[in-house]
């Protein structure tokens, strides 16, 4: 049975750089099974950020390669759409010389490893692939295990949904409300993470220190509070629509079980990736914000 076929986006539009790397794939396949290495790998090209998305969105690749000179307009909105369309893929640059600097800046941003096209050759081109792969894997899975985003140390998605249960059982025990907020710009920059942490810091600040604070995607937040009454959900619902006209603001019943809690953030984060407004009421809602108040 013929071993699995290893598929590696380049992202490239300069000829003698994809010549470059056309070169390497092919004496990798020619001398793979002397060095121990019996996976195959095939290079598919895109031309631009669009073509590359749309292919990672049809097919998975073990790596990226992108070349920080060959980027059709500029590398940085391109490196940032690439991890957004592809989180769990990792990486690897492809720099000149002259764009060393660069390149270690988007290592700090997320790229797994870079090499310098002067000295691009097959192996050392191969070996970082696979290294990238395999430490992109290790990252992945120690992110999936926390509870903490790494960039704003706000809760990640995991946490957040995790430890609101046990608000929504205070809430049950107390006769408290929840207030369930989530915020998504109705025009996210795609993989902006100055704009993240900026957006992470005043949406901490919009809350009480118990409440519980979340960043759960890409330019998506969400915030859980316990309330008492009406007047101090109208308080948080003013102070969220000036800082944040995008918000959607939720106060759920006292009896909320996690099953519930969970179809109301799904219906609103959907709501709000599909329409840029507010989510729709639900039976157990009695108070909404934006588009409107139900109280």
């Amino acid at each position: 049975m013929p071993s699995q076929i290893v598929e590696i986006l380049l992202v490239d539009t300069m000829p003698d750089s994809i010549r470059l790397v056309q070169e390497a794939f092919a004496e990798f396949e020619e001398t793979r099974f002397r060095r121990g290495w019996t996976q195959a790998m095939r290079m598919i090209l895109a031309a631009d950020g669009v073509e590359a998305g749309e292919l990672l969105n049809a097919q998975r690749f073990e790596a990226i390669l992108l070349n920080t000179a060959g980027a059709d307009g500029e590398p940085l909105p391109l490196f940032h759409s690439l991890r957004a369309s592809a989180p769990d893929t990792p990486i690897v640059l492809l720099a000149p010389l002259d764009d060393e600097p660069l390149a270690l800046s988007l290592l700090r941003q997320g790229a797994q490893d870079y090499l310098l096209l002067e000295e691009l050759d097959c192996w050392p081109l191969m070996c970082a692939i696979r290294s990238a792969a395999e430490r992109h894997k290790v990252l992945r899975a120690r992110q999936s295990l926390a509870l903490h985003d790494e960039l704003t140390q706000l809760y990640n998605d995991r946490g957040f949904r995790h430890l609101v249960n046990r608000e929504a059982q205070l809430a049950a025990r107390h006769g408290l409300h929840l207030a369930l907020a989530v915020m998504v710009p109705p025009s996210p920059a795609e993989g902006d993470d100055l704009a993240d942490l900026a957006m992470a810091e005043q949406w901490r600040a919009s809350f009480e220190p118990a409440d519980l604070t979340a960043r759960i995607g890409q330019r998506q937040f969400a915030a859980a509070s316990l309330l008492g009454n009406y007047d101090e959900a109208l308080a948080l619902e003013r102070r969220l629509s000036i800082r944040f006209p995008a918000s959607a603001l939720k106060l759920l019943s006292p009896v909320l079980c996690a099953t519930e809690f969970e179809q109301h953030l799904n219906e609103m984060l959907h709501a709000h990736r599909r329409l840029g407004a507010v989510a729709p009421p639900c039976d157990n809602m009695t108070f909404e914000s934006s588009a409107g108040r139900h109280l």
